[in-house]
């Protein structure tokens, strides 16, 4: 499963002063459905679990990182998983609205986001600035 592009979503709101809505069109943000990340498994692989269809596993990738799956189908001896995330192949649109707008501090431009006092930050890149 490739990271998401969002790129059109920072470049739709740059440069809009506040109180100023948008719809912002992204095309296939989570990259496009691969039929090939769509694999059999034998069962046994997920015995203990009371498997149901389109149920979501989660577990460890190759390299330690969290991974989603969801459970297409499955009998006895095989299970069809699906490492796809749920949003690829899918456009998004969303609705924006801004509420206000301030000059940039010169930590943010350093580091490429945005820091607000109070609460996290929401960059989700661990960088500790929250």
């Amino acid at each position: 499963m490739s990271k998401p592009n969002f790129t059109g979503f920072r470049k739709g709101n740059f440069n809009i002063p506040a109180g100023e809505e948008r719809q912002i069109l992204l095309d296939k943000p989570y990259g496009d459905y691969d039929k090939s990340a769509v694999k059999n498994v034998p069962r046994n692989q997920l015995e203990n679990i009371e498997l149901q269809k389109e149920m979501i596993l989660y577990a460890k990738g190759q390299h330690g990182e969290t991974i989603q799956v969801k459970i297409l189908d499955f009998d006895d001896q095989n299970v069809v998983i699906d490492h796809n995330h749920p949003l690829a192949g899918k456009d998004i649109i969303f609705k924006t609205k801004v509420v206000s707008v301030r000059p940039a501090t010169q930590e943010e431009i350093n580091h490429g986001h945005i820091h607000d006092t109070g609460h996290s930050c929401g960059c989700g890149s661990g960088c500790g600035c929250h």
